[in-house]
């Protein structure tokens, strides 16, 4: 945090930034559901570039920051979502959480780190577990489909 180069412009750089890795990542592992996972801001802009990109199968959100920033962009999100909160969180509390979640127009799933603050010290192998069973909650609803054009992906639910 805060070691980064560049300059913070909102969010407009960064969400090319990752689009940039989505579309390096899709060349180098063609046909294979892709997952954003993002921390505390980078989850924002996991929401803004998954809005803008049908082909993504799930978002991983960890320590949302709702006090931070507007999340109403959550919804226009096209796929599920999921988010790993701590029950201490300083930018987020679980009914923030709860809140903006309940605008999502698919799955969204809220998973609990108990006695964690937003950086999740101590408890940070918890939240990688919770980000885990999140993807593989996911994966089960998520099929390849391989069109005549190359490979994407589908909503089992479709």
């Amino acid at each position: 945090v805060g070691s980064s180069e560049g300059q913070y412009d909102s969010g407009r750089g960064e969400v090319e930034d990752l689009g940039a890795a989505v579309s390096w990542l899709r060349d180098v592992v063609a046909g294979v559901p892709l997952f954003i996972v993002g921390y505390s801001f980078g989850a924002l802009c996991g929401i803004r570039h998954a809005i803008d990109d049908p082909k993504i199968a799930g978002l991983i959100a960890i320590g949302l920051p709702p006090r931070s920033y507007d999340l109403t962009e959550i919804e226009q999100l096209p796929c599920p979502m999921a988010v790993v909160q701590g029950s201490r969180d300083e930018f987020g509390s679980l009914e923030e959480v709860r809140s903006a979640l309940r605008r999502a127009p698919t799955t969204a799933e809220l998973r609990v780190i108990r006695g964690s603050g937003h950086m999740f010290t101590d408890t940070a192998r918890r939240a990688g577990g919770a980000v885990v069973e999140s993807v593989e909650s996911m994966l089960g609803r998520v099929e390849r489909i391989e069109p005549d054009n190359g490979s994407e992906l589908a909503s089992a639910d479709q």
